[in-house]
């Protein structure tokens, strides 16, 4: 499925092997049935008939909450962000069949028609790498210069380290949320500024919000036990007692076809 270029798209002419190439970027909303069928389609195209580890799923999705938690709070720094976008560079004309490529952006600053600041937001259980996260977004804001030049872009790290007793003290120095302002009017200043957030306040400002309920942080440092070593987390208990069957027999399941 393909989109009809926007009045935002940059349409540039270039030259390929002799032919008349041309290239349009565009950001779009992630609900547009272009990205959405672009979505199934890469579902469909890493999907395994491997089995998984349910516990590795059960505490990946449980982490994805505090994907949605980290995009809220930092969403509050600003009061132009647009929230995620997905960004779109398509090649057509000449004698070359049209192509699409799409890359996710976590956050955008401005408008779509005329992005500010593209933001990656990351969660990391350790705070060891201070650069972590800017391979992603320079290949984002390479493409993206090309209509916007004038486009930067800001890396957030959540450190979760305490949460997940992971490490007992943040290798990078955490800026509140009332800090993050000025991190993204540095970022529009210069490349490469990255900053770090503290898990435990992005958790306290999802339980104000509603966003995250008291049982899923309870739940989240005893999944990512059960994802490090399934076998002792389940002979911890009789098998009587376990209160969880369905993710036992769901284990069971997965050693048998392994």
């Amino acid at each position: 499925m393909s989109a009809a270029v926007s009045s935002s798209d940059a349409v540039m002419t270039g030259r390929s092997k002799g032919w008349d190439r041309q290239v349009s970027i565009t950001l779009l909303d992630p609900r547009d049935p272009e990205v959405l069928a672009w979505n199934r389609k890469q579902r469909l195209k890493h999907q395994s008939s491997r089995p998984t580890c349910p516990f590795a799923e059960d505490y990946n999705r449980t982490l994805r909450r505090w994907e949605v938690l980290l995009q809220q709070f930092v969403a509050t720094a600003v009061t132009e962000a647009c929230g995620p976008q997905i960004l779109r560079q398509k090649f057509f004309g000449g004698m070359l069949n049209a192509s699409l490529q799409y890359r996710e952006i976590d956050l955008v600053v401005g408008s779509p028609e005329s992005p500010e600041v593209f933001v990656e937001l990351k969660c990391r259980e350790t705070s060891r790498n201070p650069k972590a996260g800017w391979t992603q977004l320079s290949k984002s804001l390479a493409t993206a210069r090309q209509m916007w030049p004038s486009l930067s872009g800001l890396c957030v790290q959540m450190a979760m380290g305490r949460l997940l007793q992971t490490e007992e003290d943040y290798q990078q120095p955490v800026v509140s949320l009332q800090d993050l302002s000025d991190a993204f009017t540095r970022a529009k200043s210069c490349d490469g500024v990255t900053v770090w957030v503290c898990g435990q306040e992005v958790t306290r400002f999802g339980l104000a919000q509603g966003l995250v309920q008291q049982a899923e942080i309870d739940q989240l440092l005893q999944q990512r036990k059960c994802m490090l070593n399934p076998v002792a987390i389940l002979r911890e208990a009789e098998p009587e007692r376990r209160e969880n069957v369905g993710l036992f027999e769901r284990f069971r399941h997965l050693t048998r076809n392994t």
